[in-house]
């Protein structure tokens, strides 16, 4: 490494491989420093991309990259303790270039993403730990391995994550408040190609994508997920910290809990773990955003809080790559003004505006607000499936009408409440 770099990138998951790739495809040389052995053995995520943004990066990207499936069948599956009631879509179109979203594994896809920047000109250095970081007028020095060497550089783009050690350091955020992170804990499971495409009703190369909200999760604010992959499936639980705490619950024992519901089992059927994986998410709001830009500093991906959660979706890698893209827009701005001011660096503002990342989460500022209400997570799920179970359930009792079974379910959570969530969604979702 050289002693001074025009530009930095901390992190190489797809928010700084992607600002890396940008930045070379205009001339430039920038180092990217990874705390990992190889880009993507510290990252961990549920499994699904939308590509969109990425192909503007990388145009025809999934003639290439390590694609597991292209999701066709997407599900929404709210579970009580004994019963399922799922939400389904299917389109045939998201099996056509260019595709809607893909299943991916990310030690393979920051590999392939860490490749192409490294043939584009990109500096890639892993296992190697940003420790400190010290601003002066001339550089941002940037303290490695607890002193045992330091490199500086006249920008810095922070892609070190949730906890990012950059953004704290210069004072651009604090850490996230336990009420605005979420810990994901995933498995990766086993199981032979042609079972998984009986089993899901896939065809090859298709993939299946199923949220769930409910059962065991008892209130909990989170979720679960279930992902096929070519031979593997990847399911895992996403949930508030601040509830597990309230709850006392460990994420390992929500997950082996989600696991073990009827509805579940039945997928994973003879699957063997071959990954166990873990990972904090930030779920901030709009109006919780740090500051994204200072003086020769710009916060990219996890590290500015760029996730969206709708209740139905969930992005997070997609705004990696766009706001990526945009923070190498606003460096190679920068270097030809000669300028590295906060000043000249909020033209990031406008390049992450090209990506929508920031009137979406503006969009659903109050999303969060809806989705961390608890009955969400229990006495709704509770009341769809006792309705539906209600109406296909056949007892010999005297038949009643629908609305009867949607009032008796609706008296126990209350009508106040009812319409008080439904004003929330309205605000947050809708």
């Amino acid at each position: 490494m050289k002693n001074l770099y025009d530009v930095i990138i901390v992190g190489a998951g797809p928010a700084g491989l992607s600002s890396a790739i940008c930045l070379a495809d205009h001339g430039l040389k920038p180092l990217v420093l990874e705390r990992g052995s190889y880009p993507g053995s510290k990252n961990m995520f549920g499994g699904v991309i939308y590509g969109r943004i990425l192909e503007k990066l990388i145009p025809n990207f999934w003639e290439t990259a390590p694609i597991e499936r292209f999701v066709s069948r997407r599900r929404i599956t709210f579970l009580s303790n004994n019963g399922a009631t799922t939400f389904a879509h299917y389109n045939s179109d998201f099996l056509i270039p260019p595709h809607n979203g893909f299943t991916v594994l990310r030690p393979k896809f920051d590999k392939w993403l860490a490749d192409i920047a490294e043939q584009r000109g990109a500096e890639v250095v892993c296992a190697i730990t940003v420790s400190d970081v010290v601003k002066n007028d001339e550089c941002i020095k940037l303290i490695l391995d607890n002193g045992r060497e330091e490199v500086c550089a006249r920008v810095v783009v922070a892609a070190d994550g949730v906890n990012s050690v950059v953004g704290r350091k210069c004072g651009l955020r604090s850490d996230f408040d336990s009420f605005n992170v979420a810990v994901g804990v995933k498995e990766t499971l086993y199981l032979p190609k042609k079972e998984i495409e009986k089993r899901f009703n896939l065809q090859d190369k298709e993939g299946h994508a199923n949220e769930f909200v409910g059962h065991s999760l008892d209130g909990l604010v989170g979720g679960g997920f279930l992902y096929t992959n070519e031979d593997s499936i990847s399911i895992g639980i996403i949930a508030q910290i601040a509830s597990l705490k309230e709850k006392g619950l460990s994420p390992g024992h929500v997950l082996e809990s989600f696991k073990g519901h009827s509805y579940i089992a039945s997928f994973i059927r003879g699957a063997q773990t071959s990954e166990y994986s873990a990972h904090l998410i930030p779920e901030l709001d709009y109006d919780s955003l740090p500051s994204l830009y200072g003086d020769r500093l710009l916060l990219t991906g996890d590290a500015a809080g760029f996730v969206l959660n709708t209740g139905y979706n969930l992005e997070g890698v997609n705004y990696a790559i766009g706001s990526g893209i945009a923070a190498a827009k606003s460096v190679i701005h920068a270097l030809g003004k000669g300028d590295f001011s906060k000043k000249t660096l909020s033209v990031y503002k406008k390049h992450l505006g090209e990506h929508n990342i920031l009137s979406d989460l503006k969009s659903f500022r109050y999303a969060g607000h809806f989705i961390s209400n608890k009955r969400l997570h229990k006495d709704y799920p509770e009341l769809l499936n006792n309705v539906t179970t209600s109406l296909f359930a056949v007892t010999g009792d005297s038949k009643k009408k629908i609305k009867h079974h949607i009032h008796e379910e609706i008296k126990k959570i209350g009508y106040a409440n009812i319409v008080k969530d439904f004003i929330s969604a309205i605000r947050g979702v809708l």
